[in-house]
């Protein structure tokens, strides 16, 4: 088959791209993978925002940092606007190529807008009044103590506490524990 017949029926191909076909032979992924650096997938540290654009990294963190940030005083809109502006130019700051601050104050805005006129003070105290009924709360309660209370073990370090006897932090017992000094 030929590549502009398969790729008709892949999702987001164009009609109107010019494919070259530089051989006959289709790429096996043997054949890839000695092109392609492979230490790269063994990284310890996976970024979260790899492969996600500009525009989609600014979008997420202002719209994650506006959820809690509109709920301390629910300014008025001019006020908020701004400040949700000031911090998609502020989060552009730390990108190897930022954007243009008119692409900020569009981000910003469409994030200002949407927050502010869904997430007023009536809103957050109806979704806690929904959300925390001394019902569900209760009930939360009792599923958090099944899932996280273990029985205690005679012979582990939580029952025996050996940082109370050294005479350090538990914390600095399993930094040292974890270097093998201990």
């Amino acid at each position: 088959m030929p590549f502009r017949e398969a790729l008709a029926g892949c999702r987001g191909a164009n009609a109107h791209w010019q494919v070259t076909v530089w051989q006959k032979n289709a790429y096996t992924f043997d054949w890839l993978a000695d092109c392609v650096d492979m230490t790269a997938a063994n990284a310890s540290k996976i970024d979260p925002e790899y492969g996600l654009g500009r525009n989609c990294t600014l979008f997420e963190k202002t719209r994650q940092w506006s959820y809690r940030a509109i709920r301390q005083g629910y300014p008025d809109y001019p006020q908020w606007l701004d400040a949700t502006i000031q911090r998609v130019e502020a989060y552009n700051r730390k990108l190897p190529v930022p954007l243009s601050l008119a692409e900020c104050a569009s981000i910003g805005k469409s994030v200002a807008k949407w927050t502010y006129q869904r997430f007023t003070e009536k809103y957050w105290l109806d979704w806690v009044a929904k959300t925390h009924t001394p019902e569900i709360q209760a009930a939360r309660g009792r599923k958090g103590g099944k899932i996280s209370k273990r029985k205690p073990m005679a012979d582990s370090a939580e029952t025996l506490q050996p940082w109370l006897e050294l005479g350090i932090s538990r914390r600095w017992y399993y930094q040292k524990k974890k270097k093998g000094l201990l």
